[in-house]
């Protein structure tokens, strides 16, 4: 998982983002409220990086409750459903609110999980169920004919890649000035973590740098060695 502090944080902005679309009480009847399944994984090897984001994330939908007043008036209901970051728990969390919950309805599914939303895809496609994944997704989803209920925002991980060359090209002073430059990628040694290698590989080609690959083990706490 490359630049993973920098992905998390815009994670976090773009799920907010969307969120306004819909809107959140912490009260038990949904009537006329919005329903925002969070996923959380406070527990599991993943969780030292979401408990700051979870925290963050019912703190800032409390604010639109209470202080703003929801959104055109309408409040959200949220329903935190732990996953431990494990696939068959958040089929579990998907099947539990994807219906809903005491009268409030689901508008979408933020799975904060990469393997998670490529589970879903089928089922969200039947269940016609958006699948909201900001900073992460399937790259092939990009393609809306394609995946109607898939929504990989603000970037995936081969667009990622893409930005994260446009942005050392901007500091060497051109796409020319590559050439030769030796670029090294800590990425998360996982199917997701790898998803950046083959888009890396083609951009390395393409502008002449030398394109190092660095893997970090599970769960990728610890990387001192990597940095060494």
């Amino acid at each position: 998982m490359s630049l993973l502090t920098k992905t998390m944080s815009l994670a976090a902005a773009a799920a907010m983002a969307v969120t306004l679309m819909s809107s959140a009480s912490f009260a038990e009847d949904g009537t006329g409220q919005q329903l925002y399944p969070l996923f959380t994984y406070r527990t599991g090897p993943y969780a030292p990086s979401f408990i700051p984001f979870g925290a963050g994330n019912v703190d800032y939908l409390r604010y639109i409750n209470e202080v703003e007043g929801g959104v055109d008036g309408v409040k959200i209901l949220v329903q935190q459903c732990e996953t431990a970051y494990t696939i068959e728990r958040g089929i579990e969390c998907y099947e539990r609110y994807k219906s809903g919950y005491n009268g409030a309805l689901t508008a979408a599914i933020y799975p904060h999980s990469s393997g998670l939303d490529v589970a879903l895809t089928d089922k969200a496609r039947v269940d016609k169920i958006p699948i909201v994944s900001p900073g992460g997704g399937q790259n092939i989803a990009t393609d809306g004919r394609v995946f109607p209920y898939q929504y990989p925002l603000v970037f995936d991980y081969w667009s990622e890649a893409q930005i994260i060359v446009d942005y050392i090209a901007q500091q060497a002073g051109g796409y020319d000035k590559l050439k030769g430059l030796k670029i090294a990628t800590l990425y998360h040694d996982s199917g997701y973590g790898r998803d950046t290698i083959e888009p890396l590989g083609i951009l390395s080609k393409k502008y002449g740098f030398e394109d190092i690959q660095i893997p970090v083990p599970h769960p990728g706490e610890q990387q001192q060695t990597q940095w060494q």
